[in-house]
């Protein structure tokens, strides 16, 4: 075998080191700065993408921290729109209640009314129908000398009260 040849050794070790000399100097160029150069490129997209994401990040917060403030601003306002609503409903409830209950009290007034007045229609009537009844029974029983004018001047003399 050729390699294992001493006297070929010299040789052979100075095309190792022209040959490993040449290929540092491609890699080391050529090779190492284009890799380097796409590293630093995606660390900074990285870096990028990072700072996007911590903005972002940022308007996130902010849109929640305004979203959390719209709400509990329409909580207040729905409280206060019930409170209001309430209130209102409270009054026209007293207010109804009072119209409802003078009316009532107006109508029992009417209805009392009516029912003295009817009260001394009847009490007219009963002493009307007590003199007929007293003048029939006087006839039945053939009492002479009682007639209407004797009924009316007793009803008159008791005050008309039965």
């Amino acid at each position: 075998m050729p390699q294992l040849n001493s006297a070929t050794f010299i040789s052979q070790i100075f095309w190792l080191i022209v040959s490993f000399s040449l290929m540092w100097l491609i890699v080391s160029r050529f090779i190492v700065p284009k890799i380097s150069d796409i590293k630093e490129r995606r660390q900074h997209k990285i870096n990028d993408y990072l700072a996007a994401a911590g903005s972002f990040k940022q308007s996130a917060e902010e849109l929640a921290a305004r979203y959390n403030a719209a709400i509990e601003k329409a909580d207040q306002a729905a409280a206060l729109a019930w409170d209001k609503a309430r209130g209102e409903l409270e009054e026209q409830s007293a207010r109804l209640r009072q119209e409802m209950s003078e009316r009532l009290k107006e109508r029992m007034k009417s209805n009392e009314e009516e029912l003295n007045r009817k009260a001394e229609e009847v009490r007219a009537q009963v002493d009307n129908i007590a003199g007929e009844l007293a003048l029939k029974i006087a006839e039945k029983m053939q009492l002479p000398g009682i007639g209407r004018a004797e009924i009316e001047a007793v009803r008159n003399k008791d005050g008309g009260n039965g």
